[in-house]
């Protein structure tokens, strides 16, 4: 997360001009504080307000004072939406960071391109940033990364039958579509597969 706050600040310095001197730089985040994946936002949201409070102590950017903004979304594609749409349209952020999971980031990309608001999604999933977009960036390892590494260890340890059961969120999806499109470069025969509908959890467990 500091890395991810970093880089962003760092853009926010190529694009601060003397003529927005002493004005306000607001970032957006968007993440699962509370809910079934609390495990990711809740540690995001508590990193970036730790990081922004070092920032301005400092003097912000350029003299520029940065506003963090958290929404949390408890991981609901709808609420991530609506805060993704308030914090472009009326708080004007100058980026989003967030959100959390893959989910929520492929219902928002959209609106993050035509709002011409930069968006660095917190989750994995290849498809956020396929196609490449221009505003729409992501931290984490690509989920195909995870598939490779689950083949080779197959590999390694000779199994050739598995059983995959994926969930029905954003991340489930796109890691049992890459498990089929990349289970032909592996050599290993086909197997049927089954999807569930994941419930929701009464903690902060995935």
């Amino acid at each position: 997360m500091r890395k991810i706050l970093a880089g962003l600040l760092l853009t926010c310095v190529g694009w601060t001009t003397p003529a927005l001197a002493k004005e306000t730089i607001k970032i957006g985040a968007i993440l699962g504080v509370t809910g079934p994946a609390a495990n990711l936002g809740g540690p995001e949201a508590r990193t970036l307000e730790m990081l922004v409070q070092e920032i301005n102590k400092k003097g912000g950017i350029k003299g520029n004072p940065v506003e963090l903004i958290i929404k949390d979304s408890s991981a609901s594609p709808e609420k991530a939406i609506s805060f993704a749409k308030q914090l472009i349209d009326e708080d004007k952020v100058f980026a989003i960071i967030g959100p959390s999971t893959s989910g929520e980031t492929m219902k928002i990309k959209t609106l993050a391109e035509d709002g011409k608001t930069i968006l660095l999604s917190c989750a994995a999933a290849e498809a956020i940033v396929k196609p490449v977009g221009k505003y729409v960036f992501k931290t984490p390892q690509n989920d195909s990364h995870a598939v490779r590494k689950i083949y080779d260890q197959m590999k390694k340890a000779g199994i050739s039958k598995i059983g995959v059961v994926s969930s029905n969120t954003g991340f489930g999806k796109a890691g049992k579509e890459q498990l089929e499109n990349l289970r032909p470069s592996t050599a290993l025969p086909s197997w049927p597969t089954r999807s569930t509908t994941r419930k929701p959890l009464t903690s902060p467990r995935w």
